[in-house]
């Protein structure tokens, strides 16, 4: 049987995190809670949710944060090392707004198919030898720390 809710102290030991960070997530109602026999429970599905739509934390047991942004968009990192460029040149043409980007928490992420579609569309800019969307993902959330 599938838990449907966990305590703070669960949330907390599964992302890793301090007393403090956890109930400051909490407060920041990124996720429902409840209250169940004077003790604040964290319901499980609003908290995977939440977890799928966000890059900032990561679960310890190693589960891939922000499935639902990562498998529509790339990071900055990601675009710099499919074209074969730094990231503050990558950063410069973010400026001339060549495809659509999204914030995601603090990151700035490229959506895939207006990425593809400018690439297309342009001759300066090419592709990393033997690059490719798909071999320049990164495998966890940490790769999105430093954008």
């Amino acid at each position: 049987m599938n838990k449907k809710s966990m305590s703070v102290t669960e949330m907390r030991k599964l992302l890793g995190i301090g007393k403090t960070d956890s109930y400051w997530l909490v407060k920041k109602n990124y996720f429902e809670t409840v209250i169940i026999a004077g003790k604040m429970r964290v319901m499980v599905e609003s908290f995977e949710n939440w977890y799928d739509n966000q890059l900032h934390y990561k679960k310890v047991n190693g589960d891939p944060c922000g499935k639902n942004w990562t498998a529509i968009t790339m990071s900055v990192q990601e675009t710099a090392r499919l074209l074969g460029i730094s990231e503050s040149s990558l950063y410069e043409l973010l400026k001339k707004k060549p495809f659509k980007t999204v914030k995601v928490g603090m990151y700035t992420r490229i959506y895939i198919d207006s990425f593809e579609e400018w690439y297309g569309s342009q001759s300066r800019y090419k592709k990393a030898v033997g690059q490719e969307v798909q071999n320049v993902r990164g495998t966890d959330c940490e790769t999105e720390w430093s954008n």
